[in-house]
């Protein structure tokens, strides 16, 4: 059964992402995996600037390194987290 579901172009950026590196044949495939539509589209695009710059598109994304952006979405959410320009003037940047 075809289901269609409408992503945001955060979501669908991440997707892509995705789908490049675990090599699946179509987007259903990754939707499976990584259940986009519970990630808030803020995260998703936060997921998607991560893993464009954390590994090469030909290395795939493991279950520990996806287990690390959950803990860092969820400390995000719970508000244990420093702002940049907080964090680059504390360190004179």
């Amino acid at each position: 059964m075809a289901v269609t579901v409408s992503l945001s172009e955060s979501d669908y950026k991440f997707v892509q992402i995705l789908k490049d590196r675990d090599d699946a044949s179509t987007d259903g495939e990754v939707l499976q995996k990584c259940l986009i539509d519970a990630i808030d589209p803020n995260e998703a695009e936060i997921i998607a600037e991560i893993m464009g710059q954390a590994n090469e598109p030909d290395e795939p994304i493991n279950e520990e390194t996806m287990e690390g952006i959950r803990r860092g979405l969820e400390d995000v959410k719970q508000g244990r987290y420093r702002p940049l320009d907080e964090i680059s003037k504390e360190m004179g940047i």
